[in-house]
């Protein structure tokens, strides 16, 4: 299970990077926009660290460690542990090295490490997927079949609700781009997703339309 989690992140965060840079705003300065993204994936997953920190800390669902259903809380509580952490630490770093550079090269940057750029939010998104299932878990062993079934409905739901947003979110296409920058940029996003990274033909910022 932990090694499927890993593959998930290596292997979507890509999407979650390009998703952004394909639909951005010629108007928008990238820099600030991503230093408020890196943050806000930072203070999530570092509130729900402190969850699962605890969680791992206090009593077992059942007596008996040995027992699956303990052994599969303990699972997904490290399947959870690990993203997030991931996420923290990587916005942490991506900031420090973001920082000191202005619009442009900040956005040359991150076409440089795109893959980078989607992690801490999809390790945010694995962080409460597997979060979710050790609290039904651990309601199944605590409170019985009854309310352990209640809460895999309630983790179905919030996993459907997640899911179906994040598609929703993901499907919109800015309306206020022309067609030239958006062919230009679904094919950036394309040679990036295929791990090539393409030269960085402009970088439309409100500073550089100020400034010229």
């Amino acid at each position: 299970w932990l090694v499927l989690n890993v593959i998930v992140l290596e292997s979507m965060r890509t999407a979650f990077s390009t998703d952004v840079l394909e639909q951005r705003s010629d108007s928008v300065d990238m820099r600030d926009a991503n230093r408020a993204n890196l943050t806000n994936s930072a203070v999530v997953s570092a509130l729900l660290l402190t969850v699962i920190l605890a969680m791992l800390q206090a009593d077992q669902p059942l007596p008996e460690p040995a027992r699956l259903l303990s052994q599969w809380y303990v699972l997904f509580l490290l399947a959870s542990l690990v993203p997030c952490f991931v996420s923290v630490i990587m916005s942490s770093m991506l900031l420090i090295y973001v920082e000191p550079l202005d619009t442009e090269a900040s956005l040359s940057y991150i076409y440089h490490h795109i893959d980078y750029f989607g992690e801490p939010q999809l390790g945010t998104l694995l962080g409460v997927f597997n979060l979710v299932p050790a609290l039904a878990l651990w309601l199944y062993g605590a409170y019985g079949a009854h309310a352990g079934l209640a809460a895999s409905l309630a983790t179905l739901l919030l996993a459907r609700k997640v899911m179906l947003t994040h598609l929703y979110l993901s499907s919109w296409e800015n309306p206020h781009l022309d067609p030239e920058t958006v062919a230009e940029r679904r094919e950036e996003a394309r040679a990036l997703k295929s791990q090539a990274v393409p030269a960085l033909r402009r970088a439309p910022t409100a500073a550089a339309s100020a400034t010229s």
